[in-house]
């Protein structure tokens, strides 16, 4: 019997409770780390709007960028899409590399629904000289926005007269006057033809009229009859 009343297995069972303390302990710092980000990415995929400090800090730490980046996308929020355009842009020329692994989810967003996401996109593409660039261009002339089409004019004007300059001239006979005046733009500047049309000729007569100068209108009506003309 022990007169101090302890048992002798005591300081083993201290030993041994230390120890799991221990263990517990540097498992929690060990692991602290990766339950953070993961509560973190949880949090940022399930909201509606995107903090832009939160997508950085992710993308900071990730293994891999492009598998995160493609879950991001996979949201289908405009927010969390355009965070995710915006940084392959920002990183197309410094990571090359990266860049050609990036390649599809750029291309997947100059189809997006969001104008905003796809002209971000194109301009990345058109950045790193990218050969889909004149094909996309010209898928945008079809669009019924006429602000994507004047994208697309935007984009062709960059591109070898022989493939753009059939598609522009076709925007002669375009609804809307600027897209008219646009693709006239982009004639003269490949042809060297001037028949008088400028893109002040469609600018409005005031504030939410969509009515033209009766001599501008005549003047791109002009300018189209002679470019058919030619």
């Amino acid at each position: 019997m022990n007169v101090f009343g302890s048992s002798p297995r005591a300081p083993h069972r201290l030993k041994w409770l230390l120890a799991l303390l221990v263990g517990i302990g540097s498992t929690a710092i060990l692991f602290r780390k990766p339950v953070q980000e993961a509560v973190l990415l949880r949090s940022f995929l399930t909201s509606e709007s995107a903090s832009e400090p939160a997508f950085f800090a992710l993308a900071e730490v990730a293994k891999d960028r492009f598998a995160l980046l493609l879950r991001i996308w996979n949201t289908k929020k405009i927010p969390h899409r355009m965070l995710v355009v915006t940084y392959l842009k920002d990183n197309a020329g410094a990571r090359p590399d990266s860049y050609r692994r990036d390649e599809s989810l750029l291309l997947s967003a100059t189809m997006d629904a969001d104008a905003s996401v796809r002209e971000l996109a194109l301009a990345t593409l058109a950045q790193q000289r990218h050969p889909a660039v004149p094909r996309l261009a010209a898928a945008l002339l079809r669009d019924a926005d006429p602000q994507i089409r004047l994208l697309g004019v935007q984009y062709l004007r960059k591109q070898d007269a022989s493939t753009a300059l059939p598609l522009v001239f076709n925007l002669l006979d375009d609804p809307d006057p600027r897209v008219v005046t646009s693709a006239d733009a982009a004639l003269r500047m490949w042809t060297g033809q001037d028949f008088s049309v400028r893109m002040t000729h469609a600018a409005i007569t005031s504030a939410g009229d969509t009515n033209l100068e009766p001599e501008n209108l005549k003047i791109i009506q002009d300018g189209v009859n002679r470019w058919k003309e030619w």
